[in-house]
């Protein structure tokens, strides 16, 4: 992972310094991290953050995931792992279903609602049907000459202004 820093102007390029795993302290902190944070199951990027974060502090050096995510590979078959750990909710699909001792007035007044509703719709519907539908006379529509507002000023209006057609 690279870090950029702007210092007047110029930029400069710091790699981060892939931790020596060959250490005893380093495998030591690791390993002491692991007993709080396994990063497998649901949660394991979380989880990997939450290690990079603490082998960070307690390194004093910038520590990526990528390097701690190879390291446990060689060590772990975490793909295993991850198949092994469960899962901390139930996770099968239920059909969902209200108790009736707690909703079943609620349940039958709802039922008795929309009953009530489709049969005042049919009824309508049947209304409809039964009505003959008239057919609409034309209506005739008075020609109306359209004439251009005059330009002269009569004495008693202001004077407007006559709009412009766009061509």
């Amino acid at each position: 992972m690279a870090v950029k820093e702007k210092t007047e102007g110029n930029e400069e390029t710091l790699e981060a310094a892939e931790v020596e795993w060959g250490t005893v302290d380093n495998e030591l902190q690791l390993l002491q991290i692991l007993c709080g944070t396994r990063p497998i199951g649901i949660s394991k990027y979380f989880q990997m953050a939450c290690i990079v974060e603490k082998l960070a502090m307690n390194l004093n050096k910038e520590v990526t995931s990528k390097g701690v995510w190879d390291h446990l590979t060689s060590l772990y078959d975490l793909k295993k792992l991850d198949e092994h750990e469960t899962i901390p909710f139930p996770n099968e699909e239920m059909d969902f279903v209200l108790s009736t001792e707690e909703y079943g007035e609620l349940m039958d007044s709802k039922f008795k609602d929309a009953e009530s509703k489709k049969v005042i719709k049919k009824e309508k519907e049947e209304v409809k049907k039964e009505k003959v539908p008239e057919t609409p006379q034309p209506i005739e529509k008075k020609a109306v000459k359209r004439t251009r507002a005059s330009t002269a000023p009569s004495p008693g209006t202001p004077q407007i202004t006559p709009k412009r057609r766009r061509i």
